[in-house]
């Protein structure tokens, strides 16, 4: 439907609908995004790139440049703004400035058992060497010998945590009116954008 069209005209008549669509994915994405403190359904926002090619793509997902104090209290993490920064003057809670975009990968896939702070690790699966061994049918065949202490964990771990996903349910959620959206934007633009040339030769429209 496009391709007789130039690479200008092409993000001409593209835009509004991917801009649009992206609009509706991302509501979509904060109404699923798992809540602690709130900062990462906050956070969740638009960016549309146009490239020289003619393309547009519409990028959805925690904003870069979004850092809030997060304070935890009991377990429960609260984001601390003008209006309640004075119930935490006499907290022994630590306030650390935090961005989702570092960690909505995690929430969205999960993470695995892993250590935490200085000096903590996981021993890693050690080979001592090889031994001669006969398998069942008599046949040798040589066997790696591992440290019995690889996968144990020294300080500190985490146990892991399930993924919980937004974006992607989001993005499966939205494309039945992603589509609708995109076809209703591409006839307006292709129009749009047929009157705009017709005007510049100096044909009424």
């Amino acid at each position: 439907m496009l391709a007789g069209w130039n690479a200008v005209s092409r993000r001409r008549i593209v835009r509004p609908g991917i801009s649009k669509s992206a609009r509706f994915v991302s509501r979509m994405a904060r109404s699923k995004a798992p809540v602690q403190s709130g900062l990462l359904r906050k956070s969740i926002g638009v960016v549309v790139r146009t490239y020289e090619n003619g393309n547009v793509v519409g990028v959805v997902g925690p904003r870069h440049d979004f850092k809030r104090p997060v304070s935890s209290s009991k377990g429960r993490k609260t984001i601390v703004t003008k209006r309640n920064v004075g119930q935490f003057a006499d907290s022994s809670n630590k306030i650390v400035l935090q961005n989702p975009v570092k960690y909505a990968h995690l929430v969205e896939g999960g993470t695995k058992p892993h250590s935490l702070g200085k000096g903590s690790k996981i021993v890693q699966r050690r080979k001592l060497g090889t031994v001669v061994a006969v398998g069942k049918a008599g046949r040798r065949y040589r066997k790696s010998i591992f440290a019995s202490a690889a996968g144990q964990q020294t300080g500190n771990r985490h146990p892991g945590a399930a993924p919980k996903p937004f974006l992607g349910p989001a993005f499966t959620a939205s494309l039945p009116m992603v589509k609708q959206i995109m076809a209703q934007e591409i006839k307006k633009g292709v129009l749009k954008e047929a009157q705009r040339l017709l005007r510049k030769r100096g044909i009424a429209a």
